[in-house]
């Protein structure tokens, strides 16, 4: 059973401020509380340090954000105050990013549906364009904005008057603008290109930069292309300035300044009158009536992160490191001083967040061994220094660090829950049964001096139903009379000497706490407060702006997501309504809540909703290609699986295994099976070396794609050619890590020499990858090698395309091993901080259809590349045709395509490719399926006048009748051989019946 400990939070634990009910004598604390001037506010708005692409600095005194739930539009004001405004009917809007200066200003807003822009932040939206899912990123050019979808390629549009432009420059996947005439961009060829006349022309630079640009950079009016050591900044003229990365960082948001403060009331420590002492990069004092900080410190005494734990002995801190190979805490004393004293360091073990120590008013209880190694039922105790007295001859007794053994109390039925101070430096542990016998664990509370062992009365969901709150090392002690007082997640804890658990004063939905202080808030989000351990409870006031609710019933109990609160002994951080910020509720006074009032804020009805927006008509999606093609024969019945599977393997030892490939893009038809014999060892995982190692004989079936006769080709290989690779192939920085998959492989269609035509298929199964040929030769590929198209010559040898992890294609000889050419990546990493939004997530790529090996006709190689996005390309969003020697060529748009048997085709100019394409780009009359259509594998000839198309392949219907796969189209149009079939194949059943088509506009 989980142990409902609480997120880690570092503060201290006993009373400091007044209150209305004085608590018993015994709970009172010796600390003197700093508190505020009662004249002083008690609540401060501060806003967020970090803001998302849903938040917005509007000037100095506003920042601006979506509610998270709604999604209406809010703008805060510093003194925390807001303004409100409606979304567009019942669409919720999803983020928004502010409309640079030249393009306009104002904002533009974004739903499920639809791109909106707005003159002010909560001002009326102006429908700009429909979308068909939601927005992934946003950019601005030169003249126009450029919209990122999942689904599609960037689309531009203008703002004054809205309407869809063309892309400037042809195929831009990224754009930056420092104003209406200077502007830099990559295409999807991989250039870098600017422009100083407003995207009226554009240049190449690639070559002036010297060096592959990583991403663009903006900040204020300049804009430039990050390269590995410096910027090069874009100059009105068109020349470039470079300067130093160093020098073009960022400066730091405004809303830093409230850092210090916020740091104090969040985790801090009250410090000197009307002062607190807050720990980030050094350490801090605030003032609390102001929020000026100063610092005291600016380096940690050690790790990364520390927290103050008592202000006495120049103020206590425990600090952790998280370095590899082991993270550790450490106990600093003196941590004003010149000299910091690193008194003791203790390893960590995972799980980080559960406490490893705990606070009293003296002591310090860390739940390690003195050594620093982790003992279970052992302890290190730290009991503090004292000055001495020159009077009366009392010597200065430094820190004593005491070893607490529990071991033998514990025995084999209890284990340490969370170690606990008591009065006079003393140590007890809140223990939990180890094994319950029956129901919810036990609990007890041990005492380290005595070894007494006293359990509670309640079990522990009796006692905490949803667990002890966020600081479980601040949240308890033991008094001197015995009693154990602290809080749960949502009440005060008072236990007797004896065990009993008395019943709570109240409930709440949550508490949070310090030491002897708590925050909660109730059913109604109503706010209370204690400061003696819950012995008495008092309502207080709500942040500004906040209407004072009335009380509800407690059926209502967990009806609406509770505030976030985090307290300290300096104060409360109570989260904002509109996520932009937070209020600090600093010190502990009573401040009555406010009678009668009925504000605007939280749980103020937003005022009703506008009636949708009519957005614009989805933009026109242009016809494609159609072909119509009818069955030339009678139906033929499913007959027996061109690729069959062999007999199970024996539990004892493998003796094969079937490798079943499927078409990457073609809804996983059924390509080739890889059937590896002779391994007889069960044990040799999945690691290509060790698989190599063996030399077993593999054989290899495989369905020609492309091919309306729907032949079977069979060839025999050895796993012996892969050791030879391995040991030619480079080590890697992380080690070898190959690996062979064995159960599905993907499989992608070779290009043949001869028009019409694949030669065989690429089988890629990890890094063991190989490509069978119709004629019948096995072609092993060297591992890392992740292989996305291939072409074998007329001399029978290998060519394949490689996909590298930065993004760029290699071209190479696949037999030889030796590389041809290598493009630049195409797609940079998006910097977060300049104008605009991008959601991308990891691993996402506008460029979602392979490249392509291109063969032009003398046999010059080159790579074909497809425009971003699923759609078929266009005259601004083109495909490019790619060489090592020569600029990128703009190829014509797929609306051109013809037969290869079309007069105009006959000329045999353009490149030979074999593309693959995620959706069809050709629409299949009468094609249906369950889910979406699968994509398309075409041979093309393609120019920068025309697609003229040599063969298709296109999935038309799922067979069914017992065993359900996908049944294709494949059409060829060579005046040699134009012939056509629906084929179909899994491992139970196959198809196959010709068929005559015709290709229609």
């Amino acid at each position: 059973m989980s142990r409902l400990v609480g997120s880690l939070l570092v503060v201290c634990g006993v009373a400091c401020a007044p209150h209305a009910a004085g608590p018993s004598a015994v709970v009172v604390a010796a600390r003197p509380a700093p508190g505020l001037p009662r004249t002083q506010p008690v609540y401060r708005f501060v806003p967020s340090s970090r803001l998302g692409p849903e938040q917005q600095e509007i000037d100095a005194e506003h920042v601006a954000g979506l509610e998270p739930l709604s999604g209406a539009r809010m703008v805060v004001a510093s003194d925390g105050s807001l303004e409100r405004a409606e979304g567009p009917g019942d669409d919720r809007l999803m983020g928004g990013v502010p409309v640079p200066e030249h393009l306009g200003r104002g904002f533009l807003f974004w739903t499920g549906s639809g791109l909106y822009r707005a003159r002010t932040f909560t001002g009326k939206l102006e429908p700009v364009a429909a979308v068909s899912t939601n927005v992934v990123g946003v950019e601005f050019g030169p003249s126009s904005l450029l919209l990122f979808t999942p689904d599609g390629p960037p689309r531009a549009y203008a703002l004054e008057p809205v309407r869809r432009v063309p892309l400037s420059p042809h195929g831009v996947l990224e754009i930056a603008a420092a104003d209406a005439q200077r502007a830099l961009a990559f295409d999807a060829a991989g250039r870098s290109l600017a422009t100083s006349d407003g995207g009226r022309s554009w240049k190449d630079v690639t070559a002036a930069l010297g060096e592959v640009a990583r991403g663009l950079k903006q900040e204020a009016h300049e804009v430039g292309f990050s390269l590995e050591h410096e910027v090069a900044w874009l100059e009105k003229d068109g020349g470039f300035v470079r300067r130093p990365l160093s020098t073009t960082s960022d400066k730091p948001a405004k809303t830093r300044a409230f850092e210090p403060l916020n740091q104090a009331v969040l985790a801090g420590l009250p410090f000197t009158n009307g002062h607190a002492l807050a720990v980030g990069d050094g350490i801090w004092g605030v003032e609390l009536a102001t929020g000026q900080a100063k610092p005291l410190t600016k380096t940690l005494p050690y790790g990364s992160s520390c927290s103050p734990v008592s202000v006495k002995e120049e103020v206590l801190l425990i600090c952790f490191n998280y370095d590899r190979p082991q993270a550790s805490m450490a106990v600093v004393s003196a941590a004003l001083s010149e000299h910091p004293a690193v008194e003791k360091v203790f390893q960590r073990t995972p799980p980080y967040s559960s406490p490893d120590f705990a606070i009293g008013d003296d002591v310090i209880i860390i739940g390690k061994s003195c050594s620093g190694a982790p003992v279970e039922g052992v302890a290190c105790a730290r009991s503090p220094s004292r000055p001495g007295n020159g009077v009366t001859g009392h010597r200065a007794t430094p820190a004593a660090w005491t070893e607490v053994n529990l071991r033998g109390a514990l025995g084999a039925t209890w284990e340490v829950l969370y170690w606990v101070p008591t009065a006079k430096d003393g140590v007890a542990a809140m223990a939990m049964e180890r094994t319950p016998t029956k129901g919810s664990p036990k609990l007890a509370l041990i005492d380290a001096a005595s070894g007494v062992v006293t359990p509670f009365d309640v079990p522990i969901d009796g006692v905490a139903p949803r667990g002890f709150g966020q600081n479980p090392q601040s949240s308890f002690v033991v008094l001197e009379n015995g009693t154990l007082r602290g809080f749960t997640r949502t009440s005060a804890l008072s236990v007797d000497a004896h065990g009993h658990v008395a019943t709570p004063a109240r409930t709440f939905k949550d508490v949070a706490s310090a030491g002897a202080f708590a925050l909660a808030q109730d059913e109604a989000s109503r706010l209370w407060q204690t400061t003696d351990y819950g012995e008495h409870w008092v309502e207080v006031a709500r942040p500004p702006f906040e209407p004072q609710l009335p009380a509800v019933p407690p059926k209502s109990f967990g009806s609406e997501i509770s505030r976030s609160i985090t307290c300290s002994l300096v104060g409360c951080v109570l989260a904002h309504e509109s996520s932009v910020g937070t209020w600090l509720r600093v010190g502990w006074p009573v401040d009555p809540p406010r009678a009668n009032e009925h504000g605007g804020g939280a749980g103020a009805a937003l005022q009703q909703p506008a009636p949708p927006l009519a957005l614009p008509a989805p933009d026109a999606i242009a016809p494609r290609p159609k072909l119509r093609c009818t069955a030339s024969s009678a139906p033929m019945a499913p007959g027996r699986p061109l690729l069959s599977s062999g007999t199970k393997p024996k539990s004892t030892g493998i003796e094969y295994r079937d490798v079943f490939s499927r078409d990457t893009l073609l809804s996983h038809a059924l390509r080739g099976v890889v059937r590896v014999t002779g391994t007889g060892n069960a044990h040799l995982g999945r690691s290509l070396a060790q698989l190599a190692s063996t030399k077993a004989p593999f054989d290899v079936e495989v369905v020609p794609p492309l091919d309306p006769a729907f032949r079977t080709l069979r060839a025999q290989g050895s796993l012996a050619t892969w050791t030879h690779l391995l040991k030619e192939r480079a080590p890697s920085s992380s080690g070898e890590n190959l690996r062979v998959d064995l159960s599905q492989g993907k499989a992608r269609p070779l290009l043949s020499p001869t028009p019409g035509r694949a030669d065989g298929v690429l089988l890629v199964d990890e890094d063991f990858s190989l490509a069978t040929t119709r004629s019948g030769k096995i072609h092993p590929i060297r591992p890392g090698c992740v292989a996305d198209s291939g072409y074998v010559d007329a001399h029978g040898t290998l060519f394949v395309t490689c996909a590298d992890s930065s993004g760029a294609t290699a071209l190479g000889n696949a037999d030889q091993h030796k590389m041809l050419f290598r493009l630049p990546p195409a797609e940079r990493f998006r910097d977060d901080s300049g104008p605009g939004m991008h959601f991308f997530e990891p691993g996402r790529q506008l460029l979602t259809d392979p490249d392509a090996i291109a063969v032009a006709p003398g046999g010059k190689l080159a790579v074909l590349r497809s425009a971003a996005g699923s759609e078929p390309s266009t005259v601004d969003a083109p495909a490019w045709l790619l060489s090592a020697d020569a600029p990128p060529v703009e190829l014509a748009p797929w609306s051109s395509l013809e037969p290869a048997t079309s007069p105009a085709c006959k000329k045999g100019d353009g490149y030979r490719a074999l593309i693959q394409t995620a959706t069809p780009w050709i629409e299949l009359e009468g094609a249906r399926f369950s889910g979406s259509a699968p994509g398309m594998n075409a041979i093309v000839r393609w120019s920068p006048e025309r697609v003229c198309l040599e063969a298709v392949e296109l999935g038309f219907r799922e067979q069914a009748g017992g065993v359900a796969f996908p049944v294709l189209l494949v059409a060829r149009f060579t005046p040699q051989d134009a012939s056509a079939a629906f084929v179909g194949n899994s491992t139970a059943a196959s198809v196959h019946e010709a068929a005559k088509c015709e290709l229609v506009q």
